[in-house]
């Protein structure tokens, strides 16, 4: 997404006479911004639509937010801008495909498109070798198909030949899907979310989209669209094939299962995904806070998708019937509903039980992997608890293996730990195969250097 800034008209589609002059505004770190050279008669309301004609044709603004009111205008904010269509309302922004491109996605792909040979200083067109990428979709849930491609983007001057081409993927669903709405069902989820998510478990690296575009059956060009990203990514580190855990071409023959796996789960592990991710988004950020962070995410994951508790339903009913009925009908309604949460949650794995069962349960056909990542199961384990509990609790709580605030070599240690460990635990519940899992773990060369370096 460039920057870019447009003067023009402005106009609330239900009075589209009623124009305002104004300058729009656009940094892929900030986001819209609308300037207007004098305001609606709308007093601090949020505006769902704007539209707006400038010298590079329609424009829509939608959530549109009052920033600011001075003698010369007023400012707002703007949370999504479309170029090359004017939409009357939130429920008519629908596209039958969205294009768009992330921030290392071109190397992910793992594709060479060119090579050349010179001698010395002089170079011959006919020396160029083309070698084009065959273009491929994947199936997505049964309902979207995720086309993967390079889009030419050169450009043809009269002393000057660009051939320049940007890896692609395109979104295309069954029926026209609305950009986003509150079900999450729209494109939104899918492009911020999933994709640049399992990018990173790819990479390594944050990857934000951009170059976003949707098509419509009744427009000729594709609609551009452009709204805030991260603003610290904009000068993103190259990152070569080699260093990535799995490239494209790893994963192409069963990438539908993978990336289908990937979001029908994140029904349940919305939190887990969230809380793994967190720390690759932060610029800074406490080491204590990233321990946490991974325990809650281990226990969520855990807790989620397996659940778990000491007693079964027939066998707990009673003792909690017994027991809530004897708390006093004067208790005060929060006290109680504490007391009723304390019941239900004890009876519950612990987090030690849970960090068992994925260890020697779960990944029990990864043994081998475990016991080189964790060391010895059981003190891995205390470690882990003791710690959680020494940075949840006051230190005289925690127990004997606890990490300590001074010992920042070793809890970063053990950061990158269950870190690794959840990465194991998402690759299993995607789908992936017990020696594809081998093979990628074992040239993955991070991971490598982790190891040998935690065992000096």
């Amino acid at each position: 997404m460039e920057r870019f800034e447009h003067i023009g008209d402005w106009w609330l589609p239900e009075a589209p006479e009623n124009t305002v002059n104004g300058k729009l505004c656009f940094d892929p770190a900030t986001g819209g911004t609308l300037e207007l050279y004098r305001t609606f008669e709308l007093g601090l309301k949020q505006i769902d639509i704007i539209q707006g004609e400038t010298d590079e044709g329609s424009v829509t603004l939608r959530g549109c937010f009052f920033s600011s009111f001075s003698a010369r205008g007023t400012a707002m904010n703007v949370q999504y801008i479309y170029k090359g269509h004017l939409f009357d309302s939130i429920d008519d922004i629908k596209f039958e495909s969205i294009s768009l491109t992330y921030t290392h996605l071109d190397e992910w792909f793992a594709h060479c498109l060119f090579d050349y040979q010179t001698d010395g200083a002089t170079f011959k067109f006919g020396d160029i070798s083309h070698f084009p990428f065959e273009a491929f979709d994947t199936l997505l849930n049964n309902n979207t198909i995720l086309h993967f491609d390079f889009m030419p983007i050169g450009k043809l001057l009269a002393t000057e030949i660009s051939f320049q081409y940007e890896a692609r993927i395109t979104i295309e669903p069954k029926e026209p899907l609305l950009w986003s709405n509150r079900k999450n069902d729209g494109y939104l989820r899918l492009i911020n979310f999933h994709l640049p998510n399992f990018l990173i478990l790819a990479t390594g690296y944050v990857n934000y989209p951009f170059n976003v575009s949707g098509t419509m059956a009744d427009s000729e060009s594709p609609i551009s669209i452009h709204y805030r990203t991260l603003s610290h990514l904009h000068n993103p580190p190259t990152v070569w094939g080699p260093s990535m855990f799995f490239t494209l071409q790893d994963v192409k023959d069963n990438l539908s299962k993978y990336l289908s796996n990937w979001i029908r789960k994140s029904d349940k592990l919305l939190l887990v995904y969230d809380l793994y991710f967190r720390s690759y988004h932060a610029k800074v950020m406490i080491v204590g806070s990233q321990f946490l962070d991974l325990a809650q995410a281990l226990e969520g994951y855990h807790r989620r998708l397996y659940g778990g508790a000491y007693l079964n339903e027939a066998e707990y009913a009673p003792i909690y019937k017994t027991l809530t009925s004897a708390i006093p009908q004067d208790v005060g309604g929060s006290h109680r509903n504490k007391l009723d949460g304390m019941l239900k949650y004890g009876n519950e794995y612990s987090l030690r039980k849970r960090l068992k069962l994925i260890c020697n349960d779960i990944l029990k056909d990864y043994k081998e992997i475990v016991a080189e990542l964790v060391g010895d199961v059981d003190s891995f384990i205390r470690t882990v608890v003791d710690t959680r509990n020494y940075l949840t609790h006051l230190p005289d709580t925690s127990g004997d293996y606890a990490i300590r605030d001074d010992d920042i070599k070793k809890m970063y240690e053990y950061i990158k730990r269950m870190r690794y460990l959840l990465r194991l635990c998402f690759l299993v519940e995607m789908g992936f195969d017990p020696d594809a899992i081998r093979r990628l773990w074992n040239r993955d060369m991070g991971y490598r250097v982790f190891i040998d370096s935690a065992s000096e």
